[in-house]
């Protein structure tokens, strides 16, 4: 790629020289009309053009077509007209550089970590794994603990999975604000991991199947009876919004808190923005006659209540 991108630079600089021959129009005609090489075509799926592909970046950035850029960067006339070429080829030979060196450490997402970000996503999935035709990453996406279940049981699904995560950069893209970072590979997790996150660890997928069906538990009949609730309602409708304050009288001394207790407890150990959704410390501190003696439980770390609110909240109105 580096005999690609010195060459382009040369073109680029050497653009504003004089008019195009008909001789070379032509020959910029017929480069950009040649078909790949069959390597080339082999890594793209297709037989096309070199105009074509390189249209394709991710694609053509591949060592397949390592031959084909190179007859491009070479072959292509210097004159003004093929200036606008010249310089297309110099941006693609930097995101070919830039694809060939992905992030490991956890850095900043650069443009080729992004691409092939998107090229994972878009790649088909394995046929023996959806039967749906050209089906992507999307088509497969569970939406239900149910569907995460049999996703995660299917030997030939994960390993798809797993080989789609390996070719992942291991990158930070930023958001607004710093907690709204985030990591390509813990996303995918997120989304597609079945594997249980280690204790304190971002949750995966499968943690979240988890975190659904229990969101979905019908609060005990006698909290229920104690906040007026309507029949089936969720522990959404039981978790105190902000502080002591916003408790009704007497709800530390019902069944409520010891509800909530059992259902926070149920969550897997993990992390969703840094937070620990199974620690009860905050309800300990609303509610202190719940919380166990010291013969009895175990430490957790600061978990954020009103975080708690919200993601359980989203859950339930989502699933």
């Amino acid at each position: 790629m580096q005999l690609i991108f010195t060459t382009a630079l040369a073109i680029v600089s050497a653009a504003s020289a004089a008019n195009c021959t008909w001789a070379q129009l032509t020959a910029m005609g017929d480069l950009l009309a040649t078909n790949v090489t069959a390597p080339c075509a082999t890594s793209l799926k297709m037989n096309t053009t070199i105009s074509t592909a390189i249209s394709n970046p991710y694609g053509v950035c591949q060592p397949a077509c390592a031959t084909d850029l190179n007859s491009l960067s070479s072959g292509l006339p210097v004159c003004t007209e093929t200036a606008s070429i010249a310089a297309s080829i110099a941006q693609l030979s930097q995101i070919c550089t830039s694809l060939a060196s992905p992030t490991t450490n956890g850095g900043a997402c650069t443009a080729g970590d992004m691409m092939t970000n998107l090229a994972v996503f878009q790649t088909p999935v394995w046929p023996n794994c959806s039967t749906a035709m050209n089906a992507t990453m999307e088509a497969i996406t569970p939406t239900s603990p149910a569907a995460i279940q049999t996703l995660c049981a299917s030997a030939t699904c994960t390993a798809f999975l797993s080989s789609m995560e390996k070719r992942l950069p291991n990158c930070v893209v930023a958001g607004d604000v710093s907690k709204n970072s985030v990591n390509i590979k813990s996303t995918f997790q997120s989304m597609f991991g079945c594997t249980r996150a280690a204790v304190g660890a971002p949750c995966t997928m499968i943690d979240m199947a988890t975190v659904m069906t229990t969101a979905k538990t019908p609060v005990w009949a006698n909290c229920s009876t104690f906040l007026k609730l309507p029949e089936g309602a969720t522990i959404d409708k039981v978790m105190p919004k902000d502080d002591a304050m916003s408790l009704p009288a007497g709800f530390c001394t019902s069944t409520c808190p010891q509800y909530l207790l059992s259902m926070v407890k149920s969550f897997p150990p993990c992390t969703i923005d840094g937070k620990n959704i199974s620690d009860p410390t905050e309800l300990y501190t609303l509610c202190p006659n719940v919380k166990p003696d010291k013969s009895g439980a175990a430490t957790f770390g600061v978990f954020t209540w009103s975080y708690a609110v919200v993601l359980v909240t989203a859950v339930v109105v989502l699933f």
